[in-house]
């Protein structure tokens, strides 16, 4: 029988005589006699199904005659009949065998693997087990090593760790005292930052006043210019259509004084044609006369307008052009005046801001000068942690030498400890040993049965595949 594990309360029986391979004592004639009992009940089997044949041959529904025909038949041949009922028995008995043999196999290779992957699995528990009473002795013994070491160098331990605490805690007091005087100068600086800005402030005060108001007065200038060359260009916009005007009546003028001249001539040649034809009426020639008459006064009246139009839009001329002329200069004196203005402007700005660089750079050297101190001061800060911990560090070592100096029946108890856990890791290694072997050995005796089983299991699912390609294919 194999041992139980920690984690496996089963018990692994020890492998049947037949699957060892192991002969014992009577097991042989056991065997024969096992084989023999199923050979015997195969005959036996044998013999009813052939009888229960005749009988249902006798008793398939033939009628008397055809029964006493076929009786007739059978009795001539005797030496057949036993012959053909001898080789059916045969082959029923070798079937029926094949395949109680084939069971058996089968049940025993599923056997086998079950009790190889028991037997594996009780070795892996075990070999873990020992794994970990392996390791808490290796963590006692380094333990025990540490104590002892720790006793042996006491005095020492003591001696140089008490001064490590004294150089780290005086190395952590510099360093709190260089911290305050830091943060003490930091603070002093930023009172006279203070001071400087509000002095900046009352000396850039008027100058800053003085660029805004010049600038103010650039920016009217420049309005003032913008609106007088907006004047201006509607100033000649006008003057150009005040010539047009006056040219387009000058010319209607003109033609309307043409029109009443070509008018008069033709009047006047009517008259003289009436003159000199005897025939005409005096009434024809004293028409006549009255439209000449007429028409001399249209022509005087038309030259009348012309220079009454001319002397009008020259006027309207005069007028546009003059304003042309007080507009040009209105311009001119704006522009004038806004690059006056721009340049006192410029003038402002340049000296506010030459003032106002001088005052930051005073300032920012003071700023400079509060960073400096504040890295300083947290490096000082992160001296005396690391100081503070060095002490730490140097007194947890003191505690631990002296609870173990003053406590060396805790020594005592480690080592007792060891000493069990040395005889728990001797028992645990047998133990594996002895699974492993036993293991091992199971493995070789069991090695036909699996590997049997093995093949079966391949020709089960191999004729399975066969069997459904051949009702999925059609026929």
């Amino acid at each position: 029988m194999f041992r139980k594990s920690a984690d496996d309360t089963a018990e692994f029986p020890v492998q049947p005589a037949q699957e060892s391979g192991h002969a014992q004592p009577g097991s042989q004639s056991r065997r024969r006699g096992f084989k023999r009992q199923p050979e015997a009940q195969a005959q036996s089997e044998s013999a009813q199904s052939a009888s229960a044949g005749v009988t249902n041959k006798s008793a398939d529904g033939t009628s008397p005659a055809q029964n006493a025909g076929k009786k007739n038949e059978q009795a001539g041949t005797p030496n057949a009949k036993q012959k053909l009922s001898a080789s059916a028995t045969g082959a029923l008995k070798g079937a029926s065998g094949a395949a109680k043999g084939a069971g058996r196999s089968i049940l025993s290779g599923y056997s086998a693997f079950r009790s190889v992957h028991r037997a594996s699995k009780s070795y892996s528990t075990a070999t873990s087990e020992l794994k970990s009473l392996t390791q808490m002795l290796s963590d006692d013994r380094d333990l025990l090593a540490h104590r002892e070491q720790v006793e042996h160098d006491y005095p020492t331990i003591m001696q140089k760790q008490g001064a490590e605490v004294r150089a780290a805690k005086a190395a952590e007091d510099r360093a709190r005292r260089r911290a305050e005087a830091l943060r003490r100068e930091r603070a002093d600086i930023a009172k006279k930052l203070k001071e400087l800005k509000d002095a900046n402030e009352q000396k850039l005060r008027p100058y800053r006043e003085l660029m805004e108001t010049s600038r103010g007065r650039s920016d009217d200038a420049a309005r003032q210019l913008a609106d007088a060359r907006r004047t201006l260009k509607a100033a000649e916009q006008r003057m150009t259509e005040e010539t047009k005007r006056r040219d387009q009546r000058i010319s209607a003028a003109n033609h309307e004084v043409d029109s009443a001249q070509e008018r008069l001539r033709r009047t006047q040649d009517n008259l003289s044609m009436l003159k000199a034809d005897t025939a005409s009426s005096p009434s024809l020639v004293n028409k006549a006369q009255a439209e000449v008459q007429a028409e001399r006064s249209h022509v005087d009246s038309a030259r009348q307008n012309v220079t009454q139009v001319t002397k009008e839009s020259q006027e309207a001329v005069d007028i546009a052009q003059r304003n042309l002329f007080d507009q040009q200069k209105e311009t001119s004196d704006a522009e004038r005046a806004a690059t006056t203005a721009k340049a006192e402007a410029n003038s402002r700005k340049t000296e506010y801001e030459s003032l106002y660089k001088e005052a930051s750079a005073a300032e920012k050297k003071l700023e400079d000068a509060m960073k400096e101190r504040d890295d300083k001061a947290g490096e000082a800060d992160k001296a005396a942690d690391a100081a503070k911990a060095r002490a730490d560090a140097a007194q947890a070592i003191i505690n631990e030498a002296n609870d173990i100096h003053n406590n060396p029946a805790t020594t005592r108890g480690l080592r007792e400890r060891i000493r069990n856990e040395e005889h728990d890791v001797q028992k645990k290694q047998a133990e594996v040993n002895s699974l492993g072997e036993a293991m091992q050995d199971l493995r070789q005796s069991t090695r036909k049965a699996r590997v049997l089983f093995a093949l079966v299991a391949i020709v089960v699912v191999a004729l399975v595949i066969v069997a459904l390609w051949y009702f999925a294919v059609p026929h």
